[in-house]
């Protein structure tokens, strides 16, 4: 095998710029590696230390919420207030609401309650099992919710009923105070129910669980009742039970949470349970910083959340807080938030779950993007629950993405750098070579007249104008490539339309779309074969060219976009690359000057040929056809029944649809033609057009029998 030949000038420069490129590579490679490395450590040490921090926080306010329980419980004004309004409730265990009251609260049910509570839940509500039954219940509920003129969600801005009963003098009492201890430490609700019984003998926010029984009640199979049957069980001084969220009923179907504790009497009896609905959005606010996450360091897409063991969010979701477009349509929209609603199954969230900690990338919960999440268990009592710190591998990983960006541009300028260095000095240095090499090409090629400037007696004297010589050569090739270079984009946009060729600018020429709403153009010329017989190549050529250049003239004039031409066929269409309202109008202009441009030459020339034009509009298919010789083509039925309609027309007319009929605006001129079949539509209604020269039964047959004229049919007739 022979080695190509390289000279030291090149051998030079390779070595030179393969040295730099090779030292940028290494260099900007570590660099990168390092700084990668360094980024991706620093984004999982500062999602862990926040992670850690909203662990620490929400674990701390869960521990907070117990305490201030447990406060309430032993304060001596709370245990008064559970006697009374459990003395209170049992004097009304006979009450007895009269007819109208009855219903009004079934009314309230059946026209507030259930209407909202149903979207929220699987199946249909009950009212009848729903509805309450025991008279203490009915009288409460009545006088506290379906007669209390607050809407929904303000029921706890009524201090006291207008019944004057001994319930109604203690809720007076001690209602205020309640609904400020709410107020102020943000609980969604709470209760104060009697340890035996089980029933909630008050509430603050007045929802459909007041004045029920946790044992009997409708409500006996909810989270809030197991929490109940979970202190009854075990009424220890000081131990505050959680129960994690459910879908809860009273709540309209929203997620809810409950802690609670009991309450003794000065004698140390159990004589009741005060709980409190854990408030989601006080979750929330801890989570998300009061929604200041990019404050929090979470930057546009990070988040820390809560899950559950059940793979479910407790805590709402960023993407979702963030939402402007909530419609009733979606459940979370109905219960504000995405609590058990958005369900998060990762190997992060599973891991966690199983006691571990650790970081990782893994799919994220609602988009197809991969995050970079930090994970652990979340330690907080009666919970079984994951806190994950998260944020998308692109933001995350952006200052790489730039830092990749700024060592590409930085290698592109060191390369060419470097390239300009490397030829300036292999100049220096073969220069005297240069020299000597141009004197033996003048030599060589017999310019015995041309002498050999030197500023130096040896043989590197020759040297320079060889180098000279080579540096014109080289720049009348790089003029000779950079002038292909524009024949061959102007080809390219000869070939493909400017709109195409943006689209596959990276060089890779794959391009397809559907397009909507297109006229697509057939013509056929006849005769024309039979004329080209009378000439040579070249003049048959020739008159072709003529043609087809005028077709495109007249293309170009009326906005129709030409496709392609196959001997004397010519296929046009407008709406492809450029979208117009008119594009029927346009093909119907383009085909009557086709017409007239065929007429003219035949005029010129004293022959008869003729053209047959089909049009079609509807839907096509455009797109780059073929890879080592493409080109840009159109398909699709509007293409085959346009084409197929050139065939069903005479010459000199035109033909087109129904559907192209109905687009245009002026139908003078159009005369109905007998319907044609096709494959797509089958039977078609179709229209013929003609111009007023052309239409001559005598001319028509000329055009099909022959389209010379009479001294070029007696050379051909000599000819043979």
């Amino acid at each position: 095998m022979v080695l190509p030949r390289f000279s030291v000038k090149s051998k030079l420069i390779f070595i030179l710029i393969t040295t730099a490129l090779f030292c940028i590579l290494v260099v900007g490679f570590q660099g990168l590696n390092i700084g990668k490395n360094a980024l991706t450590a620093r984004i999982d040490a500062q999602l862990d230390s926040i992670r850690e921090n909203k662990a620490v926080h929400i674990s701390g306010y869960l521990e907070n919420l117990q305490r201030e329980v447990l406060s309430m419980a032993n304060d001596r004004s709370l245990v008064t207030a559970t006697k009374e309004f459990s003395s209170a409730f049992k004097r009304l265990q006979k009450a007895v609401l009269s007819n109208a009251e009855l219903e009004k609260l079934t009314r309230y049910y059946n026209n507030e309650f259930i209407p909202r509570l149903a979207p929220n839940i699987e199946g249909t509500p009950d009212i009848d099992f729903l509805f309450p039954r025991q008279p203490a219940t009915r009288y409460l509920q009545y006088h506290y919710i379906a007669n209390n003129e607050f809407p929904a969600g303000n029921k706890a801005e009524l201090e006291t009923a207008s019944d004057r009963s001994y319930y109604s003098g203690v809720h007076a009492h001690y209602h205020p105070t309640l609904k400020q201890k709410v107020d102020s430490f943000g609980y969604y609700d709470l209760f104060l129910m009697d340890f035996d019984t089980g029933n909630i003998i008050y509430s603050v926010a007045k929802e459909t669980d007041f004045a029920t029984s946790l044992q009997a009640g409708p409500y006996k199979t909810s989270a809030f009742a197991r929490l109940y049957e979970e202190i009854k069980r075990s009424p220890n001084p000081g131990d505050v039970k959680l129960v994690d969220f459910q879908f809860y009923q009273p709540s309209y179907g929203a997620a809810a949470a409950f802690l609670g504790t009991t309450i003794f009497d000065e004698e140390h009896r159990p004589i009741g349970i005060l709980a409190i609905q854990i408030p989601i959005r006080q979750i929330d606010a801890i989570m998300s910083g009061n929604e200041n996450w990019e404050v929090a360091g979470l930057g546009k897409t990070g988040e820390v959340i809560l899950v559950g063991d059940d793979l479910k969010m407790r805590s709402t979701s960023r993407k979702f807080l963030q939402r402007t477009d909530c419609t009733d349509a979606e459940k979370s929209c109905r219960t504000g938030s995405t609590v058990l609603i958005q369900e998060v199954d990762n190997p992060a969230v599973k891991a966690a779950l199983a006691g571990k900690t650790g970081n990782g990338v893994v799919d994220g919960y609602n988009s197809d993007k991969k995050t970079i999440t930090n994970y652990a268990p979340l330690q907080a009592p009666n919970l079984h629950w994951a806190i994950l710190a998260k944020m998308d591998q692109d933001e995350a990983f952006t200052p790489i993405f730039d830092f990749q960006k700024g060592l590409l541009i930085t290698a592109v300028i060191l390369s060419s750098l470097v390239t300009f260095i490397a030829m300036w000095v292999a100049y220096i240095f073969t220069r005297p070579v240069d020299k000597l090499m141009e004197g033996v090409r003048n030599l060589r090629q017999g310019k015995t007249d041309e002498q050999v400037v030197l500023n130096r007696q040896d043989e590197f004297g020759d040297l320079a104008d060889i180098f000279n010589q080579t540096l014109s050569v080289l720049n009348s090739q790089k003029k000779t490539i950079a002038a292909r270079e524009e024949e061959n984009r102007q080809l390219l946009l000869n070939i493909l339309p400017a709109n195409v060729i943006e689209k596959v600018s990276d060089g890779e020429f794959r391009y397809a779309e559907k397009v909507t709403n297109t006229t697509v153009l057939f013509s056929a010329l006849n005769g024309f074969t039979q004329y080209a017989e009378s000439l040579s190549a070249e003049e048959a050529m020739d008159e072709l060219n003529r043609l087809i250049d005028q077709f495109d003239r007249a293309a170009e004039k009326n906005g129709v976009e030409k496709i392609q031409t196959v001997g004397d066929s010519y296929m046009a269409a407008s709406g492809i690359s450029i979208s117009r309202l008119d594009h029927s109008k346009r093909c119907l202009r383009f085909a009557q000057d086709l017409l007239e441009i065929v007429h003219h030459f035949n005029n010129e020339r004293g022959i008869h040929l003729g053209i047959r034009v089909g049009i079609h509009t509807g839907d096509a298919f455009a797109g780059i056809v073929g890879t080592r010789h493409f080109v840009f083509d159109v398909w699709g039925d509007t293409v085959n029944i346009a084409s197929r309609m050139r065939f069903d027309t005479i010459p000199d007319s035109i033909l087109i649809s129904d559907d192209v009929y109905q687009r245009l605006g002026n139908h003078e001129g159009f005369v109905s033609h007998a319907p044609i079949n096709t494959a797509a539509r089958g039977k078609l209604e179709v229209w013929c057009w003609q111009p007023e020269w052309a239409i001559d039964e005598e001319a028509e047959t000329v055009i099909m029998e022959n389209p010379l004229r009479d001294d070029q049919r007696q050379d051909k007739g000599a000819t043979s």
